[in-house]
């Protein structure tokens, strides 16, 4: 009887043994099972340099212009306060940004209701759910016809900004123009938004410090 017993037990430990043996064979060995499926990307902080294209993309709706780090997004700035303002192009941010507190000048230019100055961005940002760190904006000018008014990550859109996220901005705007002390718009994502209903700001938000 105790033979019977002992072999009884020996079977099932044998039970068991293979049982967890197929349980583990099914468990990664180490975290690095999971390198090639899980890829973090490390934010690139921005050193002030401007690009000399985007990424990627064509511009249209299927083939977005990509935004992949600062130095893209100066590029942008770059392209659209020299006259081009994208009317009609798609962009897509494709990582998160880090300003750096770095002294930024606005994608867009705001003079006047009506100055042949304006530099408008007219086309369409999707930030895709990414966020943008940093901003840092401090500018104090006489207001004239000639002096930028508008001050944010963008300054002046008619078009569309959307899916994006600021955290940490710092936007200090000053008109010493007595006349007109006024006459400056500061925002976090946006100085100034011609919007109407097809176009403009959607599913954002800013956190940070916005003086005007």
């Amino acid at each position: 009887m105790v033979k019977n017993g002992y072999n009884h037990v020996i079977s099932r430990f044998a039970t068991v043994f293979i049982t967890l043996m197929l349980c583990i064979g099914y468990m990664p060995l180490s975290s690095s099972a999971y390198a090639d499926e899980v890829t973090v990307e490390a934010v690139v902080v921005w050193n002030g340099s401007v690009a000399t294209g985007f990424s990627d993309g064509t511009g249209t709706q299927a083939d977005p212009y990509l935004v992949a780090d600062g130095s893209e997004l100066a590029y942008l700035v770059q392209q659209v306060n020299a006259g081009t303002d994208y009317s009609g192009k798609y962009f897509k941010q494709t990582a998160d940004i880090d300003l750096d507190s770095l002294q930024w000048t606005p994608v867009g230019i705001y003079v006047s209701q009506s100055s042949s100055g304006n530099r408008a961005f007219a086309g369409i940002y999707d930030g895709d759910g990414c966020i943008i760190s940093n901003l840092f904006v401090d500018q104090t000018f006489s207001g004239s016809n000639s002096n930028n008014k508008a001050f944010g990550v963008f300054g002046y859109v008619t078009g569309t900004v959307m899916n994006l996220g600021l955290n940490n901005a710092d936007v200090s705007v000053t008109n010493t123009n007595s006349a007109s002390p006024g006459n400056a718009y500061a925002g976090g994502m946006v100085g100034y938004l011609a919007s109407t209903s097809s176009n403009g700001l959607f599913n954002c938000f800013a956190r940070g410090e916005i003086t005007a």
